[in-house]
């Protein structure tokens, strides 16, 4: 047996060690397909016939062994014992959780298995705690050398943390102490002595400056003066953690007067501040820090901690963004599916800012820094586009400027765009100045739903916090459909219909209406009129109508071939806005109506009828049949009576 521990106790090469001919052995070893922990994904390797082409996935194959290995001779078939993770990046892992069970079911020898999959276990646990192991020594023989080998390899000190054999006595008490002080137990006691660079600041805020948390809990916190903090329940007055600062070398002193527990990581943590003046670099946080600590077993030892770095970018704020966005409503043709307003209009939409209010001022100072100029102008296409604006110069003057919270009004001016809601809501720009270093600089943006108070409080949620300005959008369909009845209708004839849509007073159409191959185009006011032929049973929907278009359905007037009046229908006719006048004229009947964000169908039937007569028939197919009878009738009066005509 290879007890290799770079082969994490592969079972390669195996002679001796199993009843089996090693020939029939399962190999797990790279060079036939296998995948290791960086290998490639377990494959089914098929060679030699072992499965037929019809078995090679039917993973409960039975097969019969015998002495000399398996009935069929030297055979390899190649399983995982863990299902294998793909990590994504070329290589493998291991899911321990859960076994292969094909490598259960056909692998040769049990003790093999066994030994296999607790090398990769143990080698599993190593990587993410301490181990240790308790071995004892006998004597070995036949096929016991796999287990020999692999505990022996077991107990190397670059394999488990602590390891004796329960013949050495001296060892077990070493490795048990070692177990109770140094893996139980990792410090008695300590104290942490942590120095804050000039770059930082600590972040005071009373109670929660600092935070203590044993294995993740937050431990309860008495403040014992300004630059003190004491930590858990006392034990005779002495508290389990206490924090200290020192302003003036910015230095925390952290003591521990407990046992920490290497199962229950203590954590300290607190905020730091970075300062005014720093520019775009990378910044350590602290100078030091260094644990002293008191062992379990009275040994005395220092640790330094690793300093954090901070990679540090500074960029002064000098304009705000405002984003334009159009939604649409649900749509029309399925329920659930928005509308989307992409890529089917663009349009200039205008925002204005003024100045509101102002608050936390240095000095006497009556005006607000204004935006110039106080309306921009954004091109929105695609459903949603942005603008960036300078903001104000906020250099301190006699009546502006400084430090202080700035508020402006921010308003959308409504476009002339059909089908559009716009966005009428007045939002709040606010803008925080500060000092930083020796100059004032604009510290943050934000764009709010609700004004501030008159003492200068606002709503701090993000909830009340928005991007910019959202119109709804809301289009819906046309569909037109033919229908003929009578006895005397032509039910191959078409019929011309006009179908006439108007925009509302100052409105633009500026997305196309599309309607089977053909287009109505975008960008245009008052009326658009087409014209559709159809037959009967035919119809031809139109799409992309915004939902303030009215619009009118005509047929051309056919009175003159018989055809009554049309009748207009519509499929859902309790829509406001749908009619249906009716007159006695051609010219007075048709249907009219608003999209608005749904499907409207109006349905024209003509009817064409003959009424049959009820009367005398006069006809000419009767008397042809009466004059065929009485022609017969006549020949029967000529002929004799009481003789035969070959008698003659």
């Amino acid at each position: 047996y290879n007890a290799d521990p770079a082969l994490l106790a592969e079972l390669s090469d195996v002679t001796g060690a199993s009843p089996y001919d090693s020939r029939s052995y399962y190999a797990y070893n790279e060079d036939n397909g296998s995948a290791e922990l960086d290998g490639t994904p377990a494959i089914y390797d098929v060679t030699n016939g072992l499965l037929s082409s019809n078995q090679a996935w039917n993973k409960h194959i039975a097969f019969t062994p015998t002495v000399g290995g398996y009935s069929d001779g030297a055979s390899y078939l190649e399983f995982d014992p863990y299902e294998v993770i793909d990590n994504g990046d070329s290589t493998y892992s291991y899911d321990y959780s859960k076994p292969n069970p094909d490598f259960y079911l056909l692998h040769p020898d049990a003790t093999q298995k066994a030994t296999y999959l607790a090398g990769h276990l143990w080698t599993d646990m190593g990587a993410k705690y301490n181990t240790a192991i308790l071995g004892y020594s006998s004597s070995y023989s036949g096929g016991r050398t796999n287990q020999q080998a692999f505990l022996e390899w077991m107990l190397q000190p670059t394999i488990s943390d602590y390891a004796a054999k329960t013949t050495d006595d001296a060892a077990l008490d070493d490795l048990f102490d070692a177990i109770e002080n140094d893996i139980n137990y990792l410090i008695q006691s300590g104290k942490l002595t942590d120095k804050i660079t000039d770059d930082f600041t600590l972040v005071e805020n009373g109670t929660d400056t600092f935070t203590v948390k044993i294995d993740g809990t937050a431990q309860t916190v008495t403040a014992e003066g300004s630059s003190k903090w004491n930590f858990g329940t006392p034990d005779a007055g002495v508290y389990p953690y206490t924090v200290e600062y020192e302003a003036g070398t910015k230095t925390i002193t952290w003591e521990i007067n407990v046992p920490v527990q290497n199962s229950k990581p203590v954590s300290l943590t607190y905020r730091l501040e970075i300062g005014e003046g720093a520019t775009t670099d990378d910044y350590n946080t602290n100078v030091s820090a260094v644990l002293d600590y008191t062992a379990f077993n009275g040994n005395t030892g220092s640790y330094t901690f690793e300093v954090p770095q901070v990679d540090y970018t500074y960029e002064p704020i000098t304009d705000v963004k405002l984003v334009k966005t159009y939604v649409g409503t649900t749509g029309y043709e399925d329920a659930g599916v928005v509308l989307t307003t992409s890529g089917l209009f663009t349009e200039d939409v205008s925002f204005t800012i003024t100045p509101y209010k102002t608050f936390n001022r240095e000095g006497t100072k009556t005006d607000i820094p204004a935006f110039t100029p106080g309306t921009y102008t954004i091109s929105v296409g695609d459903g949603t586009d942005e603008i960036t604006i300078p903001l104000p110069d906020y250099t301190p003057t006699a009546t502006t400027g400084g430090v202080g919270d700035y508020w402006y009004k921010v308003t959308e001016t409504a476009g002339t765009t059909a089908g559009v809601t716009y966005d009428t809501t007045t939002y709040y720009l606010h803008v925080v100045v500060i000092h930083r270093g020796a100059s004032d600089t604009v510290g943050q943006v934000t764009l709010h739903k609700t004004a501030p108070n008159d003492d200068g409080s606002y709503t701090n949620s993000t909830s009340d916090k928005t991007e910019g300005f959202e119109n709804e959008y809301a289009a819906g369909s046309l569909t037109v459909k033919k229908e003929l009845t009578g006895n005397q209708a032509d039910m191959a004839k078409t019929f011309d219909i006009e179908v006439t849509f108007t925009a509302p007073a100052g409105k633009t159409v500026r997305g196309p209406i599309t309607y089977g191959v053909n287009t109505i185009a975008a960008d245009w006011t008052g009326d658009k009129t087409v014209t559709v032929t159809l037959g009967r049973g035919e119809s031809i929907t139109f799409e992309n109508i915004p939902s303030d278009v009215t619009y009118t359905i005509k047929e051309s007037d056919y009175s003159a071939e018989g055809y009554d009046t049309p009748v207009y229908a519509f499929d859902n006719a309790s829509e406001a806005g749908d009619t249906v006048p009716t007159g006695a004229d051609w010219a007075d009947n048709y249907a009219s109506g608003t999209v608005s964000d749904s499907a409207d169908t109006v349905t024209v039937t003509n009817n064409k009828t003959a009424v049959l007569d009820v009367g005398v028939v006069l006809d000419s197919a009767p008397f042809l049949i009466l004059f065929a009878a009485g022609a017969v009738a006549a020949m029967l009066l000529l002929m004799p009576h009481g003789r035969k005509p070959e008698e003659e």
